[in-house]
């Protein structure tokens, strides 16, 4: 089975250039992501995107449609990745107008932290965005910090046998994102079998800055569970 590598939060060309050199598929970038500490304004993202070196994806999290529209035909990336509470009628709208794939991210809690998924309640949410056209499923973890909900970006680990069973009601490629390292991406792939893997601070020497060691041992990898 081919995997999908998606490394996100890229916050500079260097970096963008070392992912796409290294070997990965999609570089993830955010925009007004107000939560993360990755995120960039329109402006310093279509700067970035500009002839870029590998598919780009641009997470927004919680914007309305005619916003995502503005984002998807200033920047033109691959995909448009909604990392928000989005309704699945605006997810429809988007889908329709804006040039591009739009993938749908879920949240499920982190592994370990005493919160119970609501699965069914995830389910009917996946099925929804399905329905509503959406080409790509991002399954990524939640957590509070400092009273404030960061919806991925956190490295924290995914429950991987909730997403498992969530696997039933996913009829579209999905990735698997939720604190993939170097260190637990073969358990990562073994345990869920997703179509991709989509990390950031599993990669990163500190915050928004790329380890070139680290991609590259995580892509060598990746690539060796394809043989």
């Amino acid at each position: 089975m081919n995997y999908a590598i998606k490394i996100c939060g890229t916050t500079n060309r260097a970096d963008l250039e070392l992912i796409a050199e290294l070997g990965a598929d999609y570089g993830g970038v955010l925009v007004d992501v107000a939560y993360s500490p990755r995120t960039l304004t329109l402006e310093a993202a279509r700067r970035l995107c500009a002839v870029p070196p590998l598919a780009i994806v641009v997470l927004t999290f919680n914007k309305g449609v005619e916003e995502n529209i503005l984002v998807a035909e200033a920047l033109r990336p691959v995909a448009i990745q909604l990392q928000g509470q989005e309704h699945p009628s605006d997810v429809a709208a988007i889908k329709a107008r804006c040039g591009c794939e739009v993938w749908k991210a879920v949240h499920l809690p982190s592994r370990g932290d005493g919160v119970a998924a609501n699965e069914q309640a995830l389910r009917e949410s996946i099925c929804a965005y399905q329905d509503a056209g959406v080409d790509k499923i991002v399954v990524d973890v939640m957590v509070v910090q400092d009273n404030l909900p960061m919806f991925g970006g956190t490295g924290r680990v995914s429950d991987w046998t909730a997403v498992h069973r969530l696997k039933g009601v996913i009829r579209k490629p999905f990735f698997l994102a939720g604190g993939i390292c170097p260190e637990n991406v073969d358990e990562a792939l073994w345990a869920v079998e997703p179509f991709g893997i989509d990390l950031c601070s599993g990669v990163e020497q500190e915050v928004g800055k790329k380890d070139p060691a680290k991609v590259h041992k995580l892509v060598r990898l990746v690539r060796r569970q394809e043989r």
